[in-house]
């Protein structure tokens, strides 16, 4: 039309300006990407995982052979035989689920940050169901759940650690020591807690030459 401009017209508000060209951009690559990524067939399995959870065996509505014939084709099981267990354990698990405690396999410095994700677990369910014999087909499925990572974001990360290990200086050595220096390398939380007495102990206790050059006391198992 006369009159108009043929670019649209600049923003003068900087508020404004950052949610049209950062936020919002920012959320349409993130929409294309997870389009791209999550394709039908994938959030419909996510659909019928969600109903092992804690939160789907929580709520009142039944399952069908229909409501979980992806997942069920994936692990190569029964669906009618899963859903009449799942179906039938739910109101047990229901009245039983304030007494499953899982705590003693959270880390204590993030007990409190996994309480929130219990929800959506399926450990509590599959400690719940190792209580009782009476749904093995259910435990089956819920041992595989448990099993499969969320994200590939720990192999990649253990992938980026081979890069450190095993560079120029260090290009030759046998597997069990280069098991060992991944271990150390990807766990650093878990290494972090080895006082480094213990470690120095341990390692002199290797040889009586070590021993006399590091002064180890012995006490290491």
């Amino acid at each position: 039309m006369a009159g108009e401009q043929c670019a649209d017209e600049r923003i003068q508000d900087i508020e404004e300006a950052f949610k049209v060209d950062v936020v919002i951009r920012g959320i349409d690559v993130t929409l294309e990407q997870l389009k791209d990524r999550f394709t039908d067939e994938d959030i419909a399995f996510l659909r019928e995982i969600h109903l092992f959870s804690h939160v789907g065996l929580m709520s009142i509505e039944t399952a069908s052979p229909n409501d979980i014939e992806n997942i069920c084709k994936f692990c190569d099981l029964d669906a009618d035989l899963i859903v009449d267990e799942r179906n039938a354990f739910a109101p047990v698990y229901q009245s039983m689920a304030s007494l499953v405690n899982i705590s003693d396999l959270q880390l204590e410095e993030t007990a409190e940050e996994n309480a929130d994700c219990e929800d959506d677990s399926f450990v509590k369910p599959l400690r719940a169901l190792q209580q009782l014999s009476l749904f093995p087909n259910l435990l089956c499925r819920l041992k595989i759940l448990v099993s499969v990572p969320v994200t590939s974001c720990s192999a990649e990360r253990i992938m980026s650690r081979v890069k450190v290990i095993e560079n120029r200086l260090r290009s030759t050595m046998d597997d069990v020591w280069f098991s060992a220096l991944t271990i150390l390398a990807s766990e650093k939380d878990v290494a972090n807690k080895i006082p480094t007495n213990d470690i120095i102990d341990t390692f002199a206790l290797c040889s009586s030459k070590l021993m006399k050059l590091l002064g180890g006391s012995g006490n290491a198992a």
